[in-house]
This record gives structure tokens, C-alpha cells and sequence, in this order.
């Protein structure tokens, strides 16, 4: 799952140096300009001016290291509800609740998994969706997100 570790490990240690909860970031290529999308949080929630903080410290830090030589659009925002899940802490903090999972590998021809997050550990989870239960590897998991429950 952690496909970006170069630019986490320059960001993450600005971002919680600004006070924030680094949660995680997505670098989606898309041709002439990718986005560098990271999420931030804190006590309270997060707000547009705690973004644009963010947004103007890693900006200056990626413009002076240069890990990303293409043109690329800088994202920061709060995770939200449907929050993506980067590290086995996330997911331990999610027990109980809905998860909408996608392997990066299809298994027994199936790529999309949603079900309730049972149990986690060793780098695994086990989900439960009606009477099917899975057990997935973090390492299987190309993304992961909490489905909100109105």
C-alpha cells in the first residue's frame, strides 16, 4: 500500500512539525499535470486555513528537493468521512465500522471487497459481508476507505 515513500518521507515530518496529524497522501499520475493529494488532521477537525498552511510549506520543501520532476497539482484537505486507510493503525481505528477495499490484484477473480472490518493484525484484516469472511493482507490492498452509515 505505501507506494510513495520518497515524498512521505519528506512530508510527513513537515506536517506534524506544523501540528498536524499526517494521515496519508495519493500521487495519481494523469499525463502533463499528476496531483499530489495529502491529508491532514487534528483535534477539532481541519480547516481551509490549516490546508492552505500545509499547502504552502510542502510546496516550498518539494520545490527545493525536486522528487517530482513532471508538473503536478498540490492537494491538502482533511480526510473526511469516507476517509482512505494508509497504515494498520488506520484500520485498527476503523473496527467495527464499513469498508469498501480494492486489491491492486484481482483474488479468485474478485477486486472489490466491502464488508465490516472484524479484526486486524499482522498486516492482515478479516472482513465480514453477511456470511462471506475474507482475510486480506495490507500488502494486497491498493486502496481502502471507511463507507459512511447515515
Amino acid at each position: 500500500m505505501r507506494r510513495h515513500v520518497v515524498i512521505e518521507k519528506l512530508v510527513e515530518p513537515t506536517v506534524t512539525a506544523l501540528g498536524y496529524q499526517f494521515e496519508g497522501l495519493e500521487y495519481q499520475v494523469q499525463g502533463k499535470y499528476s496531483v499530489l493529494r495529502i491529508f491532514i488532521d487534528k483535534v477539532g477537525g481541519v480547516t481551509v486555513e490549516d490546508c492552505q498552511q500545509v499547502s504552502r510549506h510542502v510546496g516550498a520543501l518539494l520545490g527545493v528537493e525536486e522528487v517530482i520532476k513532471a508538473g503536478y497539482n498540490l492537494e491538502v484537505s482533511s480526510p473526511g468521512l469516507d476517509r482512505l486507510l494508509f497504515t494498520q493503525e488506520q484500520f485498527e481505528k476503523q473496527l467495527g465500522k464499513m469498508l469498501s477495499v480494492k486489491l491492486a490484484v484481482a483474488r479468485d477473480n474478485k477486486k472489490n471487497y466491502t464488508g465490516t472490518l472484524q479484526e486486524v493484525s499482522n498486516e492482515e484484516i478479516i472482513l465480514t459481508a453477511g456470511v462471506e469472511t475474507v482475510k486480506l493482507s495490507l500488502a494486497e490492498v491498493d486502496e481502502a476507505r471507511v463507507v459512511p452509515q447515515w
